[in-house]
């Protein structure tokens, strides 16, 4: 899992950046998750099709502008303040920036240092989890979470 993480962090460029992570693995590779994956109107639309309670200007994992990319086999859907990367194990890890540009939206002016706003990291997590129950959840029959969770 951390592997993971930090291959997300090279890909972004965000070795110096602080970020949050949320992760999500399945506990085996369901059949046929590759098609599934890849297919039009599989989990790749969903990436693109988000029902996100705020559109693309919320905390969440939307980008219109930047599809979805292939990367390594899985999908890669992400901007300068946020990713959302489903690999082809079936497991998910998404990011946001611990920055002004994210989870620290409007708190600078209240503080010297970077605080995280609670509102976005509230907005943020309840969207993760939405995607994840939504749209993976059904994908590979069963709970998703990290080891030891559910």
């Amino acid at each position: 899992m951390e592997a993971g993480r930090r291959e997300l962090e090279r890909l972004l460029g965000w070795q110096d950046t602080p970020v949050l992570y949320w992760q999500s693995t399945p506990p085996r590779v369901p059949d046929g998750f590759l098609e599934q994956l890849h297919r039009p109107d599989g989990i790749r639309m969903r990436l693109i099709n988000q029902e996100s309670l705020r559109g693309e200007y919320g905390f969440n994992f939307v980008s219109l502008y930047a599809p979805p990319k292939a990367d390594e086999g899985g999908l890669l859907l992400s901007d300068s303040r946020r990713a959302i990367w489903v690999r082809p194990d079936g497991s998910v890890i998404a990011a946001a920036v611990a920055t002004d540009s994210m989870l620290c939206h409007a708190m600078s002016q209240r503080t010297e240092s970077a605080r995280l706003n609670v509102i976005a990291l509230s907005e943020v997590n309840l969207e993760y989890f939405r995607w994840v129950d939504r749209f993976l959840l059904p994908s590979v029959g069963g709970p998703v979470g990290a080891p030891g969770d559910r």
